[in-house]
């Protein structure tokens, strides 16, 4: 056996090692438009993080508490944004964002659902997960925190006779507006 073929295998045993191991960790996507989309085809619940990529709280943020295996594996059912806060004013605006160190959680729509959580001061790894897990139960489709029906009354109601109903004379018409006139300028 050749030596490159013996470096050849020992390094495809090794990353497959590395794999195995647990190496992979949540997906952080720095494209918005493309992790909507990917939120939405895959019906999950998107993660925006506003950060300001010089800071020490989000290196700490990155280092501390993304780095904690319980936060990990939350992540990873989630599709997750980091927006540099300075260069994002489209997602600013819309989640209505006012300074960096922010977590927005949307449902797969991009839709926002639980309260955006401030992570400066750097939240304990227990807040944010707390946090996380609250806001992505409310980002689950199908899913909603509203209270359940009421099963005091039957599901069917039985048709009760009651007098007949006038015909309501159908709502005035609006009148159109004119189409714009064209004008035209000499070149």
């Amino acid at each position: 056996m050749g030596h490159r073929s013996r470096v050849s295998r020992a390094s495809w045993c090794l990353g497959a090692l590395l794999l195995l191991a647990g190496g992979c960790g949540p997906t952080w996507y720095i494209d918005a438009a493309f992790a909507e989309r990917l939120a939405k085809e895959q019906n999950k619940a998107l993660l925006f993080y506003f950060k300001a990529w010089d800071s020490t709280q989000h290196r700490n943020m990155k280092m501390k508490v993304f780095e904690n295996p319980a936060i990990k594996k939350e992540l990873m059912d989630t599709v997750n944004v980091e927006l540099e806060f300075a260069w994002s004013a489209p997602y600013k605006n819309r989640y209505k964002v006012v300074q960096p160190q922010v977590c927005v959680m949307c449902d797969p729509n991009g839709k926002m659902v639980y309260t955006a959580k401030y992570v400066n001061p750097v939240p304990t790894d227990e807040d944010f997960l707390a946090w996380l897990r609250r806001a992505k139960a409310e980002a689950k489709p199908g899913t909603s925190t509203a209270p359940a029906p009421s099963t005091a009354e039957p599901a069917e109601k039985k048709a009760e006779p009651s007098a007949p109903k006038k015909a309501e004379p159908p709502a005035p018409k609006k009148a159109e507006p004119p189409p714009p006139k064209k004008i035209e300028t000499p070149i």
